[in-house]
C-alpha cells in the first residue's frame, strides 16, 4: 500500500478530500488500524427426525393342552345270590316190622344198608372267553393349516401347513366272558339195602314194630354267591389339544421429530476505519473506507 492510500499519511482540508500526498510523521497515537475482535459464535437451529421402539400387544393363535373328562364303557364283577338245586342227606324214623325168632340156627339173609357210588351227572357253570369287537378313541396326527403372523415392511398373515391332534373311533378286537352252562358226569353215594346171607337162631316169629332211622337223600336247595361281570361305564381324564389366543408383546419403530442447535459459519464483517484526530475528514468519507478510497 503506498503512503497515499493509508489514512495515517493524508492531510485533508476541512472543505474537500481530495488526497494531497506529503511526507508526515507516523505518530502511535494517531493509527487508523481495526481493532481486533473474536469472530462470533453462531448456531442454527434444525429439525430432525429421529426413531424410538414402542412395545405394543397383540393376540396371536397358538395351541394347549387341556384336561376333558370323558366316559368310557368298562365292566364290573358283581357278586349275586342265587339258588341252585342240590340233594341232602337228612335222618328220617321209619316204623319198621321186625320178628322176634325163637332159638333156631337156620340160614337165612338180612337186610343192611350199605353206602353205593352210583353214576350221576350235574350242571356247573363255567366262563367261557369268545371273541367280541369294541369302539375305542385313539388320538390321531391330521393334516391342517394355521394362519399366522409374519413381518416384512409391515405385518401380514398367511396360511403354513401344520398338525393337530383328533379323537377318532377305531374298532379293535377284544374277548369277553359269558357264563355259559353244561352238563358234566359226577358220582354219588347213596344208601341201599341189600340181603347177605347169615345164619341166625330162630325162634317162634313174633311180628313187632319199632322206630329206626335212616338217612335218606332229599331234594333241596343251596343259595350260592356268583360272579357276574355287569357293564357300566367310568369317567376318566385324558388330554386333548384345543385352539387359544396368547398376548404377546412387540416393538415397532415410530418416528419423531425434536429441534436441535448445530454450529455454522459466521460471514465475517469488514473492519470499519478508526478516524483519528491526525486525520480530519467527514463523516461519509470515513464510512466510505478511508481518505479518498
Amino acid at each position: 500500500m503506498s503512503a497515499c492510500a493509508s489514512p495515517s499519511a493524508c492531510s485533508l482540508p476541512a472543505s474537500s478530500c481530495e488526497p494531497t500526498c506529503a511526507p508526515v510523521t507516523f505518530a502511535p497515537a494517531m493509527s487508523c488500524s481495526p481493532a481486533p475482535t473474536c469472530p462470533p459464535a453462531c448456531t442454527e437451529t434444525k429439525t430432525v427426525t429421529c426413531f424410538k421402539m414402542e412395545p405394543y400387544t397383540c393376540e396371536v393363535p397358538t395351541k394347549k393342552m387341556i384336561t376333558v373328562d370323558k366316559v368310557v364303557d368298562c365292566f364290573k364283577y358283581e357278586s349275586v345270590q342265587k339258588q341252585v338245586p342240590c340233594t341232602k342227606m337228612v335222618e328220617q324214623c321209619f316204623n319198621e316190622t321186625y320178628y322176634k325168632n325163637v332159638p333156631e340156627q337156620v340160614q337165612t339173609t338180612r337186610k343192611v344198608m350199605k353206602s353205593v357210588c352210583v353214576p350221576d351227572t350235574k350242571m356247573v357253570k363255567y366262563q367261557e372267553r369268545v371273541p367280541d369287537r369294541k369302539t375305542v378313541k385313539v388320538q390321531q396326527m391330521v393334516d391342517c393349516t394355521q394362519t399366522v403372523t409374519k413381518y416384512r415392511q409391515e405385518a401380514y398373515t398367511c396360511e403354513v401347513p401344520s398338525k393337530k391332534m383328533i379323537c377318532v373311533d377305531k374298532v379293535v378286537d377284544c374277548f369277553k366272558y359269558v357264563t355259559m352252562e353244561k352238563q358234566v358226569p359226577t358220582t354219588k353215594m347213596v344208601s341201599q339195602c341189600v340181603e347177605v346171607p347169615c345164619t341166625t337162631t330162630v325162634m317162634k316169629k313174633v311180628a313187632c314194630s319199632r322206630q329206626v332211622k335212616k338217612m335218606v337223600p332229599v331234594p333241596s336247595t343251596r343259595t350260592v354267591c356268583e360272579q357276574v361281570k355287569v357293564p357300566t361305564t367310568k369317567t376318566v381324564k385324558v388330554q386333548q389339544c384345543v385352539d387359544s389366543m396368547q398376548t404377546v408383546t412387540k416393538y415397532r419403530r415410530v418416528p419423531y421429530t425434536r429441534e436441535v442447535r448445530v454450529p455454522v459459519a459466521c460471514p465475517m464483517p469488514e473492519p470499519e476505519p478508526v478516524c483519528s484526530t491526525g486525520c480530519p475528514m467527514p463523516e461519509m468519507q470515513c464510512q466510505t473506507g478511508g481518505c479518498g478510497l
